[in-house]
């Protein structure tokens, strides 16, 4: 396949990260929650006091994320949540551009400048249906990005190896990339380069020598494997209609636009089948980008591009099997299934299960298709097949655009829209300067500032709903654990593990109970009892020991203090 030249991606890579900064700056202040949002930089912090990952603390994940976000913790000062949030949108922004670099190659679409900024644009407001923050997610997905684009590299120099390295990488932030390494050595064709096995297996041995050597494999062990739903995660949740519906568009859509056959059902000319098979992806792109752009956290309309982005696929590697042989070919099917096998790892999430991270280069896949498809029409017909699919992609990006413009201004993760966001956590939260949130969070923040200045100069603990508190605090956590939540603690090891260290520091630790939860403060003060919604079904039981263990010492108006 032919590679794009250096300058005719410069400038739409360069257009890309300007509009990239503009977002940040105009986005990044918006919005705050104590709960996950920081909760990578807990991690981060722990490392910077040298704790070792599993045996002093407890991470169901490996601890690279951790590990990559420790300069915004260690340099940040007191603009560390708005210096990470920029590192996010920098990624994002790699995320999109590359894999649409990736896509368009694959699938022989004449790249020009214009072309590669509209379809990575499109991607970049497509995956952006997650909360702006630091997280495990994207940065295992910014690793296999990085890593496909170097396997696919052709120089004089191999630089497969590298790029393994980052996809073996990817697996040390979430155990749900661990798929992918196997599935890039299939179908990009190295799995018989010895070297690029050990690439990709590299990480996983230092990081299990690490463990050996600092003493930290069996607790690692425990916590890695402490959640083993698979088939609920990445299974049952694609066993639905939108997935099917998707699957028979987006195969049909491939049989019209890409074969050089006529559908047996069509009468017309190959040219009308493909403008058919445009008008099809058109009015599927349309309408799954303008239901995204109203939904943006359920986002489960992304299952359709999913759908869809296999139904392509399949037909590449079903009904045009006879090309199998050509190079070209193999790259691109091979391309089109690590879209797919990505968006499905980034579904295997207790928390979030939907591949939306990864919306932006499913929707660049078929975007390209529709594309490609133009550029293929005759002669007679390409003015109206030049004017048919760009109008799509500009009609795609205007809707997911507007929509994701009034999403991030109004529907901001867990907070109020922008117009009631007037409170400054700067001086009330350690590392929140330049971010801005509610009355009722920046009521709560300040009130556990009280709190703390209550329990006196010795240790304190926060439970159980705060883990982003730590990542700059003027101490460092005194328990094992920072969101002792049922998803971080899922066995009963774990749970007597946090209870423990909790009862070791009797008499020379204060703990601060929540009373109301952190997770609803854009909706108000909602009360957290011991029942089981906010207690010990939800919090391990950790909040509902301390009320019933240890005696209350004093309160202010958000919290109870325990020793």
């Amino acid at each position: 396949m032919e590679k794009p030249r250096l300058a005719s991606i410069a400038l739409p890579a360069g257009g890309l990260l300007a509009l990239t900064i503009a977002v940040h700056f105009i986005f990044s202040p918006l919005g705050f929650n104590p709960t996950d949002d920081g909760f990578t930089l807990a991690y981060s912090r722990r490392l910077l006091e040298g704790e070792v990952p599993h045996r002093d603390f407890i991470i169901i994940r490996p601890a690279l994320s951790p590990l990559l976000h420790v300069p915004e913790v260690w340099l940040g000062g007191e603009h560390t949540y708005w210096i990470s949030r920029l590192v996010f949108w920098l990624q994002l922004a790699v995320i999109s551009f590359v894999w649409t670099l990736l896509i368009t190659e694959a699938l022989g679409l004449r790249q020009t400048p214009l072309r590669l900024f509209g379809l990575s644009v499109l991607a970049f407001a497509a995956s952006q249906n997650f909360a702006t923050l630091v997280w495990h997610t994207v940065d295992g997905l910014f690793l296999v990005t990085l890593g496909v684009f170097l396997c696919t590299r052709q120089s004089p120099r191999r630089l497969d190896v590298p790029g393994y390295l980052l996809i073996g990488a990817a697996y040390l932030t979430k155990q749900s990339f661990l798929f992918l390494g196997p599935a890039a050595l299939v179908l990009l064709g190295h799995h018989r380069r010895p070297s690029a096995w050990a690439a990709w297996l590299a990480p996983g041995v230092l990081y299990v020598a690490f463990l050996i050597v600092a003493g930290g494999l069996d607790d690692a062990f425990e916590q890695l494997t402490s959640q083993r739903d698979l088939f609920e995660a990445g299974i049952r949740q694609y066993l639905q209609v939108l997935v099917l519906a998707g699957f028979l568009a987006g195969l049909v859509a491939g049989f019209a636009t890409y074969s050089e056959r006529k559908l047996p059902f069509f009468s017309g000319s190959l040219d009308w089948q493909r403008l058919a098979g445009i008008a099809l992806l058109a009015a599927f792109i349309g309408g799954t980008g303008l239901a995204m752009a109203g939904d943006r956290y359920a986002s489960q309309e992304v299952y359709a591009l999913f759908g869809a982005a296999g139904g392509l696929a399949a037909y590449r590697l079903v009904a045009a099997r006879h090309r199998i042989q050509e190079a070209s070919f193999r790259y691109e099917a091979a391309i089109s299934l690590l879209v797919l096998i990505s968006a499905w790892s980034v579904s295997i999430s207790v928390g979030d299960r939907t591949p939306a991270l990864a919306g932006g280069a499913l929707l660049a896949l078929i975007a390209t298709q529709a594309l490609r498809a133009g550029d293929s029409l005759s002669f007679a017909w390409r003015p109206l097949g030049a004017v048919a699919a760009p109008a799509m992609i500009v009609i795609a990006a205007g809707a997911v655009g507007v929509g994701w413009v009034r999403e991030n201004a109004h529907y901001v993760y867990r907070d109020r829209p922008a117009s009631e966001l007037s409170y400054s956590l700067g001086g009330v939260f350690p590392g929140g300067g330049l971010i801005k949130t509610n009355a009722s969070t920046y009521a709560f923040l300040e009130d556990l500032e009280q709190a703390i200045e209550k329990s006196g100069p010795g240790r304190y603990a926060i439970v159980p709903d705060l883990p982003g508190y730590w990542a700059k605090a003027r101490q460092r956590n005194p328990l094992p654990v920072d969101w002792p939540q049922s998803i971080e603690l899922k066995s009963a090891a774990l749970v007597e593990r946090v209870v423990d260290s909790l009862e070791s520091q009797r008499g020379d630790t204060t703990v601060i109970a929540q009373k109301i939860s952190a997770e609803f403060l854009a909706e108000g003060f909602v009360e957290l009892t011991n029942g089981p919604r906010f207690g010990a079904e939800h919090y391990s039981g950790l909040l509902a020991h301390v009320r019933n263990t240890w005696q209350k010492v004093g309160e202010t108006r958000f919290f109870e203090l325990y020793r």
